[in-house]
Order: C-alpha cells, then structure tokens, then sequence
C-alpha cells in the first residue's frame, strides 16, 4: 500500500512539473522545420512588474500553440515551427488577456535564430476564473474579450545576442525579424531597427 502510495505521488509531481515546463530551449539543436525565436519582454500589470510570473502564448490556426516563460534575466528563448504564428494571450498568476489574432504577428521563413526585439507590454490582465473543460471550457476562454495591450518593442540586439550567445555558446548567425502589430485595424509599425 505504502509503496503504491509513494510511486502514485511521484508519477504525480513528474506530471505537474512536466506540465509547468517554461517552454524555453536548452540547446540550439532544431529540425529542418523550426526555428528558435529569442527575445527579451517585460510585462507591468497596471504598475504591477508580473514578467517573473508571467507567459505568453503564441498560436497559430494550422499547428499547436506555444508557451514560454522568461527566464531569471526575462528573457525568453524558444522552438517555434515555420510559419505564421501571432501572441494569442497572456498568463499571470491567477491573471490572463486574450490577445486579438491579428494584434502582434511574427512570420518565421526558415530553419534560423531570430531576434524579435526587447518587448515591454503594459495592460490591464483580467482575473479569470475557473472554466470546465472540454467543449464547453474552450469556447468559453474563446469568448473572452481579446483587448490591444500597449507594446513598446525596442532593437537592443547586440546586448540580447550577447546575452542568448552566453548561455548557448554558439556563433551561428541571428537574424532580426520584423514583429508586425496591427492596432484595431490600424497598421502601426513599431519597430525602429533596419530588418535584414
């Protein structure tokens, strides 16, 4: 009985944890299909600094969504598939914002690194409550109101590099990537780097 008890506690934990992964990479190391997207973000919830305790999730309508969380420094360093993929939400503790779809666009080409930017997104996150699961809890989040947080993105990219280069020894080249927003339905272009 003890012994069922202390393996059914450890397939326990091994499942919530591996349910909390950060979704941040640990080698650089990709398929002919992905590729890594680094950034730095901070989130302030109504003065409130909540990058520490905060994802974000990126989707897309033809493959899964990705989560990540930042890292100690808020950086975020992740595998995203080719394609078009947009920021679909994001998660506090007891906190979340539904993001619209066509608000904070990235376009990844090819199997490379890319840097997207320092991000800092500044809003109001809305408690949410417990939705049942299933059918009728996904179409309940789908019926959140999907609000335009404010998002300053800035090019720090030779600190950002330095910094994603140190944890991952490696050389091979990042590319910047052009991060479009579009602001109830007002294309508002707010990077101020050259893209290459």
């Amino acid at each position: 009985m003890r012994k069922t008890f202390y393996y059914s506690t450890i397939l326990l934990l091994s499942a919530i944890l591996v349910s909390c992964s950060s979704g941040r990479i640990d080698s650089i190391e990709r398929g002919p299909n992905e590729a890594i997207v680094i950034a730095r973000y901070t989130l302030d919830d109504v003065g409130d600094d909540v990058t520490q305790e905060s994802s974000l999730r990126f989707d897309s309508k033809l493959l899964d969504d990705i989560s990540v969380s930042p890292d100690e420094a808020n950086y975020i360093y992740f595998k995203m598939p080719i394609g078009k993929f947009y920021l679909a939400s994001i998660y506090t503790k007891g906190k979340s914002q539904n993001i619209g779809e066509n608000f904070f666009t990235i376009t990844i080409p090819d199997s490379n690194i890319y840097y997207i930017g320092n991000i800092s997104i500044t809003g109001a996150l809305h408690k949410h409550h417990h939705l049942p699961g299933g059918m009728i809890g996904l179409l309940a989040d789908q019926n959140h109101i999907c609000v335009d947080p404010l998002i300053k993105i800035e090019n720090d990219y030779e600190k950002d590099v330095k910094y994603f280069r140190s944890l991952f020894n490696t050389n091979e080249k990042i590319h910047e990537l052009k991060v479009v927003i579009v602001p109830s339905n007002q294309y508002i272009d707010t990077t101020d780097r050259i893209h290459k």
